[in-house]
């Protein structure tokens, strides 16, 4: 297990039965798996949903219980879910209970450690799964900043300072996009918060990673 896994699982809760009450209960999602080694050119302008993975990233399956615990998955461990670390303990406020989404976490160009939430699969106790995946991204956009939103008026209302708290947030949404834009991005990385690693499609069935895209004076 890497690092960034060390930094955001908690306590971990062996799974020993399919009918046990976090096999049951939680509903957790299913991280698709990555194809890898495909590359991509400035000419490939398919409008598929991608996104831009930072260097150290590591993916998880993340539910928020009916009473706002917090519960987290990495991808290559089924057996196994864990208690989340207290430094995200904030994500219970911005999602609501009996919902479920994927994350990344990854490490910034400053160096801080970085949770980017990419896509919502449960909503309240509503499945997603069958709306298109840009959809849920951009409920997971509103649904988080709403929430946000409250969260500081709640702060403010009891005399917190919290003027900083989205530049000093740990939590984000993760953006997703159209492969286009992406390869824009990464060929201009001027302006992110972390350096990019490659883009990865995000099929429903499978992701595809994309290797450093290829600069073309022809497109």
């Amino acid at each position: 297990m890497n690092s960034v896994a060390h930094s955001v699982l908690g306590a971990p809760i062996i799974v020993s039965s399919h009918t046990s009450l976090f096999h049951v209960g939680m509903d957790f999602p299913a991280i698709p798996d990555c194809q890898r080694r495909k590359c991509a050119t400035s000419r490939e302008c398919d409008q598929n949903a991608s996104m831009l993975l930072p260097q150290d990233a590591a993916f998880f399956a993340v539910v928020v219980d009916a009473v706002g615990g917090l519960y987290i998955r990495p991808q290559s461990d089924e057996d196994t879910i864990y208690c989340m670390k207290p430094e995200f303990a904030l994500l219970a406020r911005l999602i609501p209970a009996d919902s479920s989404c994927l994350v990344i976490v990854y490490h910034c160009g400053a160096g801080n450690l970085n949770m980017g939430l990419y896509d919502l699969m449960r909503l309240g106790g509503v499945g997603l799964k069958d709306k298109p995946l840009l959809e849920r991204h951009s409920m997971l956009h509103e649904t988080f900043h709403f929430n946000l939103r409250k969260h500081e008026q709640h702060q403010a209302a009891h005399g917190h300072q919290c003027a900083d708290l989205r530049n000093t947030l740990n939590i984000r949404v993760h953006w997703v996009g159209w492969q286009e834009a992406c390869i824009r991005l990464f060929e201009d990385d001027s302006e992110l918060p972390f350096k990019p690693a490659c883009i990865y499609r995000l099929d429903e069935a499978e992701y595809v990673h994309m290797l450093t895209p290829i600069r073309t004076r022809w497109s």
